[in-house]
């Protein structure tokens, strides 16, 4: 795992996926991201990238699954990934600090 290399400062107004792009250095293999980077792969600007995406999924779209082995999985699945997503947190915590 790479250390931190890229901070993007924007307005409260501007949705997080916009800035993808400028917080990638290009030899990334797989980048994991809140629900707040949903569809940054569909973007025109890193289409053609070979990124392995681990975007979270949005909380309304976890809660609508039924009941049952699907719903179960995809949180577990969820977890695992807000794992890896918390070491990169802290030193955003530390410059906001």
């Amino acid at each position: 795992m790479e250390s931190l290399h890229t901070v993007v400062t924007t307005a409260a107004s501007v949705n997080d996926v916009t800035q993808t792009h400028a917080l990638l250095h290009g030899r990334e293999k797989t980048v994991f991201g809140d629900a707040g980077y949903s569809g940054a792969d569909k973007r025109e600007e890193l289409k053609g990238k070979r990124i392995d995406w681990h975007i979270a999924e949005r909380r309304h779209q976890v809660k609508a699954l039924p009941g049952g082995q699907l719903k179960e999985v995809t949180l577990w699945l969820e977890h695992l990934r807000a794992r890896v997503r918390a070491r990169v947190e802290h030193p955003f915590r530390v410059i906001k600090q």
